[in-house]
């Protein structure tokens, strides 16, 4: 009976602990280090995300990189006049996916199998863990891109999840 008292309570709270927060920002700060298999300490750049009613939208880190997001419509912003370069392995991306493949992960260096034009949209794969980040050999995050909206045949490929070359948008 207690438990449930207690249970009820701190519920409660957090409901309105939430609700509180909805009109207003809420900023996390985290650092950390990683130890690796070798015994090296990798420093992880302090990551800021920033949460607001009127902001759902993914921030990026102090590397300008997405680390993690549920978001799906992206656009191209990168500078380049011949686009980003949109990159795939010889296997299907159900089959990358696929936790019974060994597969390396070296995405910088599979082949460009198309070019995305500056602020062309996308619609990006979530992925199995559904925050749309998958990362390559180096740590570096990527998106897969599922669909294009401007009836590119660019897709079913990975870009590099960067403020320099995409950013999210509204849906």
């Amino acid at each position: 009976m207690t438990t449930s008292i207690i249970t009820q309570t701190i519920k409660s709270f957090c409901i309105t602990l939430i609700v509180s927060m909805m009109g207003t920002t809420a900023m996390a700060v985290k650092t950390s280090s990683i130890t690796s298999a070798n015994s090296d300490v990798l420093p992880v750049v302090e990551e800021t995300i920033t949460v607001s009613q009127n902001s759902r939208l993914p921030q990026h880190d102090g590397n300008g990189d997405y680390r993690r997001s549920p978001h799906k419509i992206w656009k191209v912003v990168d500078r380049d006049p011949n686009g980003l370069n949109c990159r795939m392995s010889d296997m299907t991306y159900r089959e990358l996916i696929d936790p019974r493949n060994d597969v390396e992960f070296d995405i910088m260096n599979w082949p460009v199998v198309g070019t995305l034009k500056q602020e062309q949209q996308f619609r990006i794969d979530l992925g199995p863990a559904g925050m749309g980040v998958m990362y390559d050999t180096r740590k570096q995050p990527w998106i897969f891109v599922e669909q294009t909206f401007d009836g590119s045949r660019v897709r079913q490929c990975f870009v590099r999840a960067n403020h320099k070359f995409v950013q999210p948008v509204t849906d």
